[in-house]
Formats: C-alpha cells, sequence, structure tokens
C-alpha cells in the first residue's frame, strides 16, 4: 500500500492548495519578492509536537505497519484517545500518554477531513490516493 516517495510528493503538491505551477502569485509589500500564495502557516504548527507525533507514528508503522492506523474505525480512534487523555490526567506515567492521546486524535482528524473531501468514507484507499482522486475527479 505504500507508494513510492515520488509519487507521494506528487500527490501531497495536489492536496495543499498553492502549492502548484499556475496558482495566484503573492508580492512582498517590503521586497517585492514574489511567490506562490498559500492559505497555510505550516510555520506556525508546533515543531517539536508535531516531530514527537511522527517519531509514534515510526513506532506505530514499524508494530503494525504502515497505514494500519487507517483501518481502525472512528469510534476506536477516539476511545483511545480519551483513554490517554483520562490515563494523564489521572497522573500515570506508564506510557506517553499526551503524546497517544495527540496521535490518535490527528488519526481520527484525518480520517474525518478524508471522509468530507470525498463523501463518503473510502478505507481502502489511502490519504494519498484519497487526494490524487479528488484532484482528478476519477
Amino acid at each position: 500500500m505504500e507508494l513510492p516517495l515520488r509519487e507521494r510528493m506528487l500527490l501531497m503538491h495536489r492536496m495543499v492548495e498553492g502549492v502548484a505551477p499556475g496558482g495566484e502569485v503573492a508580492v512582498d509589500l517590503v521586497t517585492g519578492a514574489k511567490q506562490s500564495k498559500v492559505r497555510h502557516r505550516c510555520d506556525l504548527m508546533p515543531p517539536l509536537a508535531t516531530l514527537h507525533v511522527a517519531e509514534i507514528m515510526h513506532a506505530g508503522s514499524g508494530k503494525y505497519g504502515d497505514w494500519n492506523w487507517w483501518k481502525i474505525p472512528m469510534n476506536e480512534l477516539l476511545n483511545h484517545a480519551l483513554i490517554h487523555m483520562f490515563a494523564f490526567l489521572a497522573g500515570d506515567t506508564q506510557d506517553d500518554h499526551l503524546g497517544h492521546a495527540a496521535c490518535r486524535m490527528m488519526m481520527a482528524l484525518e480520517r474525518r477531513l478524508a471522509d468530507d473531501l470525498m463523501g463518503e468514507p473510502h478505507r481502502n484507499l489511502t490519504p494519498y490516493q484519497i487526494a490524487a482522486k479528488n484532484s482528478d475527479g476519477t
């Protein structure tokens, strides 16, 4: 199910509006520099938390396989997120509960956004394949 890196990168460009040839141009009023206009502020993403979740995803991929989480039902993603949050709030330090809760919430949000994008659940496609399907209309 894993796509080659080049194909994944091409699909990511399709997913992110403004990251494509022929997009709207933004001009910096101070310097006059030109670049593609985008609606996302990825520079505001919390880098430590984002990388921490990526480490959890890497460990999970090694244990369960790439994209295994995509097959997990939404209610189970949310249930596990809540269990980790309750354990964290209770002071349990046996696991990285806050990191795992954040990871499960990102999985659930990705699923919800992909379902909204496609109009119905597509469990047999990865998010990259959903983006490709949405962008070319097939």
